[in-house]
């Protein structure tokens, strides 16, 4: 029988693909033993030991412990540390001593103690230089978490990443940390997605603030309470959903749109949207849009396998809006980075450049920006099956894919 996919076309043949929801199937709702030998030989085999001092890993059983502390005992070391260094620096923040370390001289601390969790300070820490070793402490622990999850697939973990990431958020409006940039990543791995597009979006229609003070309906203090409210990207964003397009202002080849003369279809956004998306926001809705698409084909082929017969106009025409939208964002992606598309459609760079390493640093447009992307949201496009579909895109608009990148040093 031949299905009509349009994305997935081959994918018939995997009994997997009937049963995609539109989600990572390999999330850990359980707690896992982080055990390897213990997961691969007991797979649903609930943990509910936390490794007392790094308090990221779980684990079913003493012994169990015991035999990955060889394998854990170096993120473990670190992972402690740094919630040590943040702690410690959390009681100098409410008006404590000033903590010392060797390694660390705090030359920056005013003499004069203020309580900067007080609410008046809240929101505004990037202003003043005692909050921002705390800042950079807690960054720390959000990263060595993010490298824990990554591994182990625990949603606890990815919980308490995500957590931590938006507390930054709601201390520092301006977030010069580019905490924005992360976040995305960390919602998609606990299948939030509609959290993930309001995130983006708000973003997208608010990141100016911070670039035009007084432009636009609140004034800075105004968004600096909007903001305190806390998990304001799920509350204050409308009913935006993973199946809208929140860059309506952009064509379907992601050129943006002309302001008409009466300025009706002109909005914040339009005027600033260069310094509003940014790589990371770009690939983590292809990727939503992937898993939409991915989703929509496996209930077709389901529909067709049990009646050939079956009506599917409704999902066809879902089908179609939604790949226009996925091509509408891929567009939008190589116009930013013209290296990202190569790097995710090319076993091979994706190879060189996992050997190299993460970057140290990178620029806009540049072979770093595109590893760091790749890094983050390649398991998710893999995942919903949508890596074929980019080399597809780029031979559609005439790109030949590029196999041979390095980091430009």
């Amino acid at each position: 029988m031949s299905y009509p996919v349009c994305v997935f076309s081959g994918m018939e043949s995997n009994e997997f693909f009937y049963t995609y929801e539109g989600k990572d199937p390999n999330v850990d709702t359980i707690k896992s033993c982080g055990s390897f030998d213990c997961r691969c030989n007991h797979a649903n085999k609930l943990a509910n030991n936390i490794c007392s001092r790094c308090l990221a890993v779980f684990y079913c059983s003493r012994e169990c412990q015991t035999a990955d502390f060889s394998e854990h005992k170096k993120i473990c070391k670190q992972i402690s540390k740094a919630r040590e260094k943040a702690s410690a620096l959390e009681i100098a923040l409410r008006g404590g001593p000033i903590p010392t370390w060797d390694e660390n001289h705090y030359v920056n601390w005013s003499n004069q103690r203020i309580d900067y969790f007080n609410e008046k300070y809240l929101g505004d820490w990037w202003g003043h230089l005692d909050p921002r070793d705390y800042c950079r402490a807690v960054w720390k622990v959000t990263d060595l978490l993010r490298e824990v999850a990554w591994d182990y697939e625990c949603e606890a973990i990815w919980e308490e990443c995500l957590n931590l990431k938006l507390e930054l958020l709601r201390n520092n409006v301006g977030d010069n940390q580019g905490i924005r940039h992360e976040v995305p990543e960390v919602l998609l791995y606990l299948n939030r997605d509609d959290d993930c597009v309001k995130f983006i979006k708000w973003w997208a229609y608010n990141y100016e603030y911070w670039y035009k003070p007084g432009y636009g309906a609140e004034s800075d203090a105004n968004l600096k309470k909007l903001w305190q409210k806390g998990e304001f990207i799920y509350n204050e964003t409308g009913d935006v959903t993973r199946f809208d397009d929140i860059y309506p202002m952009f064509d379907e080849e992601g050129n943006k749109i002309a302001l008409d003369s009466s300025g009706v279809q002109r909005n914040r956004f339009s005027d600033n949207y260069e310094i509003s998306n940014c790589l990371d926001h770009l690939i983590a809705l292809v990727c939503i849009k992937m898993r939409v698409v991915a989703h929509l084909e496996a209930q077709q082929c389901s529909l067709l396998k049990l009646d050939s017969n079956a009506d599917i106009t409704n999902i066809a025409t879902k089908i179609t809006v939604q790949i226009k939208l996925l091509d509408k964002y891929l567009h939008m992606a190589h116009k930013h980075n013209k290296y990202i598309l190569h790097v995710l459609s090319s076993e091979n760079n994706i190879r060189k450049m996992r050997e190299q390493g993460r970057p140290e640093y990178y620029g806009l447009d540049s072979t770093e920006e595109a590893y760091l992307a790749m890094e983050k949201f390649m398991r998710c496009i893999a995942r919903a099956w949508g890596l074929p579909y980019i080399g597809k895109f780029l031979t559609k608009i005439g790109a030949t894919v590029t196999p041979d990148l390095n980091y430009k040093r």
